[in-house]
């Protein structure tokens, strides 16, 4: 108690410090790192309305597009634009001081409900922990988070007029933040006491009445100015599997704790995280600062059940909760057992003051864990710096902004499938293929039925996708022939996933020489194992029935020569899903060096295929191996066609 009032006195001196301390790791971290890709989108949106009065993904645009999930902050970054400052370095200052403040309104909520050496011991653990931060820079999260917090601390002080404004600026901000609210007014109603349903009722709104028209007129802006109350990419998402982001998953949080290294404190770590959350529950009718708790909860099962993608920033918010949760209950676990200690037997005591010892090395682990991550981030990353530098999606815009200036362009027009940076820095219009910011692909299906047409429909100048067929959003274009005879690579950067990010330009109409050699098929070319089955031969086709898990077949004495642009174009059929793999034999011999891997994602439906061919600086293909899906299935091969293709001299 004398501590705390000790404390007390310098309160308002700690929490500046604390609020001053914070914002300088978070700039120092972030300051110029520039942004993740999606938020760039945001920032696209916000320089438009700020520059040509329009919420628009492209100053070329005609119409608006509610292209962002995040109405406010785009509106407050155009404003900031609007009086002359830089958005991306705005969105970090502003990330800085909203999560700043997060803090505090998460140390307000722990001091009125613990004491306040808990809440500021919490708030210390949540100014050296940056996790959050680095998951979603230059998103909407801090805002979000903000907002969240601010909600339930009034709640819990029962400010029902400002908590009102604060929710609608929280739907504002993302529409899944409605689930604050919700929560807040299920309580409400369930605790209402001795008074009357109809009385609270009527306290809502009166409360609410103002916010809510506010709300309602918002609503009636999206309707009349964007044609719907829902954003575009909200309803792209619809489309999407995980196939394009992976699925959101509780262990992911796992992964990114420092303690993850060390399963025993892990387990503590979780242990006492789940035991606060459960404590919360059983409290929630006695205390309103347990909603905040129960939220976090709430927030995941949200996202799971609703099959989320795996976007970092979707993690961040409950982060803070869940580090002040965590502190809270392991303070409190050891301020119990040292009033235990105090009045057992010696044995008793030993027992106890071990666990104690115990519980102080999982903090201390915790706390230095953070601290030394923070450190190492800032040290290697001074001000985001390395970050920014190694952005691959802004490689890809300064490639086309030198390759622009070479063919002096002032404007181009892009097909991508992460359009941020491209769209933010390259003046022209960029074509999202996953239609989060192109309103095109969700009236017509989704990526997955318009991927092909949305590139054959427009004059698209570059293309920038990574080159694995196995990364299902570009699948169909890198097996088109439009897209193969129309674009070659101008730029190809290695990545870590085994893969290339390219850039692909379109090539101007010059003649042709074209030479094409289809296969055909019978028992003296081809040569199969025990797997392969039963094989029939028809001139230019050939059917198996596999019996085995790792059926291959050669076939000899094909002996194409290639030129300095090479094709082959198929099609097949497949009882089952997989991986349809040749590889090339440029050789006497069956010498094989190079593959290509097919994805076949349709059953028993013929697919067409035209892919590029490396050369390899070679002169000839001699033989191939063509190894099927690995498993047991009926496979069809239709066609197979080489082709060579010159320039005219």
């Amino acid at each position: 108690m004398e501590i705390s009032n000790k404390i007390k006195r310098y309160e308002k001196i700690i929490l500046v410090s604390f609020f001053l301390l914070n914002i300088s790791i978070i700039l120092l971290g972030t300051l110029h790192i520039g942004g993740l890709d999606d938020a760039l989108i945001t920032y696209q949106f916000a320089k438009n309305l700020s520059e040509h009065g329009i919420i628009s993904w492209s100053a070329y645009d005609s119409n608006p597009i509610y292209g962002s999930t995040t109405f406010l902050y785009t509106v407050l970054l155009a404003f900031f634009h609007k009086v002359g400052f830089d958005i991306p370095a705005t969105s970090m200052l502003l990330g800085s001081i909203f999560w700043s403040l997060s803090n505090y309104f998460i140390y307000k909520i722990l001091k009125n409900k613990y004491d306040i050496t808990k809440a500021l011991l919490a708030l210390l653990f949540l100014t050296v922990s940056t996790m959050h931060v680095f998951l979603s820079y230059g998103m909407e999260t801090s805002l979000y988070t903000l907002l969240i917090i601010l909600s339930f601390y009034l709640y819990s002080k029962e400010k029902l007029v400002l908590l009102s404004w604060i929710s609608v600026l929280l739907i504002m901000t993302r529409l899944d933040g409605i689930l604050v609210p919700t929560i807040i007014l299920i309580h409400y109603f369930i605790t209402l006491g001795n008074i009357s349903l109809l009385q609270g009722l009527k306290n809502i709104l009166l409360s609410a009445k103002y916010p809510l028209i506010f709300f309602v007129f918002w609503l009636l802006f999206l309707y009349l100015y964007f044609g719907g109350i829902l954003p575009n990419s909200f309803q792209a998402k619809n489309f999407f599997g995980d196939e394009v982001s992976g699925v959101f998953h509780i262990s992911f949080y796992f992964q990114l704790l420092t303690v993850a290294k060390y399963p025993f404190l892990m387990i503590i770590f979780s242990s006492i995280v789940v035991i606060g959350i459960v404590q919360s529950f059983v409290n929630i009718l006695k205390d309103k600062s347990n909603l905040i708790f129960v939220w976090s909860f709430l927030y995941i099962g949200m996202f799971i059940l609703k099959h989320m993608p795996h976007s970092p920033w979707y993690y961040a918010p409950v982060l803070p909760i869940f580090i002040s949760l965590f502190v809270i209950v392991l303070s409190s676990m050891i301020e119990f057992i040292h009033r235990k200690v105090c009045t057992s037997s010696s044995f008793r005591t030993y027992s106890l003051s071990l666990i104690n010892i115990l519980l102080v090395v999982v903090a201390l682990g915790f706390f230095t864990g953070e601290v030394n991550k923070t450190y190492l981030h800032l040290k290697n990353d001074f001000l985001g710096l390395n970050t920014y530098k190694n952005e691959e999606r802004r490689q890809m815009s300064e490639i086309i902004l030198k390759d622009m200036k070479e063919d002096k362009k002032d404007k181009v027009s892009i097909y991508a499938f992460e359009v941020g940076y491209l769209g933010y820095m390259i003046p022209g219009k960029v074509w999202d293929l996953l239609g989060l910011v192109t309103p095109e692909v969700v009236k017509n299906g989704g990526y997955k039925k318009y991927s092909v047409q949305l590139l054959q429909n427009h004059d698209i100048d570059y293309v920038v996708i990574v080159d694995t067929v196995f990364y299902q959003p570009v699948t169909d274009v890198l097996q088109n022939k439009y897209f193969n005879t129309n674009y070659e690579p101008i730029f190809i950067l290695p990545r870590v996933f085994g893969h290339n990010y390219v850039v692909y330009k379109k090539i101007s109409s010059l003649s042709r020489t074209t030479i094409s050699k289809t296969l055909t098929f019978n028992e003296k070319n081809i040569q199969s194992n025990e797997d392969a089955g039963l094989l029939s031969y028809t001139n230019n086709s050939f059917e198996m029935n596999s019996v085995g898990l790792d059926p291959f077949l050669y076939i000899k004495d094909i002996n194409f020569k290639m030129a300095n642009k090479n094709f082959l174009e198929l099609k097949i059929a497949s009882s089952e899903m997989g991986t349809f793999e040749i590889i090339f034999d440029y050789g006497d011999g069956f010498e094989f060096q190079n593959s290509l891997k097919l994805n076949v994602d349709s059953i028993n439906q013929p697919i067409d295929y035209y892919v590029r061919l490396n050369s390899n600086n070679q002169k000839y293909i001699h033989n191939i191996r063509l190894d099927p899906i690995d498993k047991k299935a009926n496979f069809i091969l239709y066609q197979m066609t080489f082709i060579a293709s010159e320039e005219k001299q």
